[in-house]
């Protein structure tokens, strides 16, 4: 980053401060991830419209930061504008990327329905591009939002047929999604008996990827 500023090269120094702020970000240092990523910002814009591409980066992972740390006005803010920057050179993966984050917050917020609509969005782009791990996030989504409305059977099967699917393409979920995961998968722990729970999860192993899919989509 120093050698970046030195050298007067402004990608660079704004994509090795987005980096720090991704790994602050991950430990739970959520302050020092806001400051790295900000000072990131600040130089992606400074860059005009070579540098857009690189703000939309990097609001994405500032909202993140918001969103790991329960501010949703803040987060909804910065994933919008970043839509609003991504339509235009049409960044599909970040796009859908986007969308889902918005998804999350309106299933914590109740908002399932809206939720529902959101996670199909991005699910849409993602296989439009052919984004596994983004498809396999949107499932999750999908889970999440199940588990969030007390429909338990449903959320155990989508959960268990994600990490069925991850595991067969060897990738794994984002950070911030496994999050959700675990604590979703804690949730179902604490309110299923084990033997039922089981159950539910090995009918989620047993189905396909097209399965998966089309069980995520119905009732929706």
């Amino acid at each position: 980053m120093s050698i970046g500023r030195e050298l007067g090269d402004p990608w660079n120094t704004a994509t090795a401060l987005r980096n720090l702020g991704l790994l602050e970000n991950i430990r739970g240092n959520y302050p020092e991830a806001r400051t790295l990523l900000e000072q990131s910002l600040l130089i992606w814009r400074e860059m005009g419209p070579e540098g857009k591409t690189g703000s939309a980066w990097t609001l994405i992972f500032l909202g993140d930061v918001a969103l790991n740390h329960y501010e949703a006005e803040w987060a909804r803010s910065l994933y919008e504008e970043t839509i609003t920057i991504l339509k235009e050179p049409g960044d599909i993966n970040f796009l859908a990327y986007s969308i889902r984050r918005l998804a999350q917050l309106a299933w914590r917020e109740g908002n399932y329905q809206k939720a529902i609509a959101l996670c199909k969005k991005s699910l849409n782009l993602n296989q439009e591009v052919g984004d596994p791990r983004g498809v396999m996030a949107c499932l999750a989504g999908f889970a999440d939002i199940a588990v969030a409305q007390g429909k338990f059977e449903r959320g155990a099967r989508l959960m268990a047929a994600v990490e069925t699917q991850l595991s067969a393409v060897g990738i794994r979920l984002l950070h911030i999604d496994q999050i959700e995961y675990e604590r979703n998968l804690a949730l179902l722990r604490a309110k299923l008996e084990e033997k039922i729970l089981d159950k539910f999860w090995a009918k989620g192993k047993a189905m396909s990827l097209d399965e998966v899919i089309a069980f995520a989509l119905q009732e929706t």
